[in-house]
């Protein structure tokens, strides 16, 4: 059993990531034209760093030292309270980390679709990390032009067209 949470936050988190990675430059000016329309937003949570259960740790250098459970948890909890917010856009960029935490995650997750904000999962089989980067070794152009697909699509369905600059 907890296994499969396991394999489902993850399977939830990598989904995010790639459509993240796909659709930053879109998300960021869908974001921007959402804001000054009619009010409704996608919530967008990033995840940097080893994901960690609890609070929020400060590094040595002055930054957050990884990603807190606690602290992702409440971001998402925020969206989910939050009526202007349609559906939220997970970043991450993060190797993995902590059982618990992932756990604390998926279950903030879980409580985003039963309070009826929206949410899209893919994920790309056989495909590198970083395989819609078409400068690299790594480039998958038909995963790529998917995930671009499916992102655009996303926000669509969220927040419609895209409001004119």
């Amino acid at each position: 059993m907890r296994l499969s949470i396991l394999k489902a936050s993850l399977a939830f988190i990598v989904c995010f990531a790639v459509i993240a990675v796909g659709g930053r430059v879109l998300a960021q000016s869908w974001l921007a034209a959402s804001i000054g329309g009619g009010g409704e937003t996608i919530a967008l949570v990033s995840i940097e760093g080893i994901i960690t259960a609890g609070s929020p740790a400060v590094s040595l250098t002055g930054g957050q030292a990884a990603a807190s459970s606690v602290a992702i948890c409440d971001r998402l909890y925020q969206a989910m309270d939050d009526p202007s917010v349609r559906g939220v856009l997970l970043r991450i960029n993060s190797p993995g980390g902590s059982a618990v935490g992932s756990d604390e995650i998926y279950r903030a997750i879980v409580a985003l679709k039963a309070a009826g904000k929206r949410y899209t999962i893919h994920t790309y089989d056989n495909v590198n990390h970083a395989f819609n980067n078409d400068t690299g070794d790594r480039y998958d152009k038909a995963a790529a032009d998917l995930a671009w697909s499916r992102t655009v699509t996303f926000f669509k369905e969220n927040l419609g067209a895209p409001g004119k600059a």
